[in-house]
């Protein structure tokens, strides 16, 4: 169980700066701003800048734009920040709508909501149907299943 233990690093604000696995694998460390903006993020001796908005929002990853629409949700997050592009669109109460992984044109996953601003659905070539009661979700199944076998 050895392998498994991991020193955490901190600045003078008490904020995460470092994260070192006894394994050595997946070690970070963070580079903050006053504010706490992430100015280097550091995977593995691998080093990303990244630049920020006057609202603290991420603009830049390792050189690669993050693009917002107009309410400030991310619409666009770069291969710099995960394995592919990923596109994402929002609706008008700021709810994630649909994803695009790869940032093709195909909506990989889109969600529903009800009225009360509830996920019901989620649409990722299998749908998934959200049985809510008030605010708590009670179940999910796949669309057409019995309600009785989530």
């Amino acid at each position: 169980m050895s392998d498994y233990g991991f020193t955490a690093s901190y600045d003078a604000e008490d904020r995460l700066t470092g994260w070192d696995r006894a394994d050595a694998n997946l070690d970070q460390s963070w580079n903050l701003t006053p504010v706490g903006d992430w100015q280097k993020f550091t995977k593995n001796s691998v080093v990303q800048n990244r630049t920020h908005g006057p609202a603290h929002e991420l603009t830049a990853a390792g050189g690669q734009s993050v693009q917002h629409d107009a309410k400030g949700n991310i619409t666009l997050l770069p291969s710099s920040l995960r394995p592919q592009p990923l596109s994402l669109s929002w609706d008008f109460d700021n709810r994630l709508k649909s994803a695009d992984i790869g940032n093709n044109g195909t909506i990989d996953v889109e969600y529903q909501f009800d009225a009360l601003g509830r996920r019901v659905a989620r649409d990722d070539s299998t749908t998934t149907v959200f049985v809510q009661n008030g605010q708590q979700t009670l179940a999910d199944y796949a669309s057409g299943a019995s309600p009785g076998s989530p």
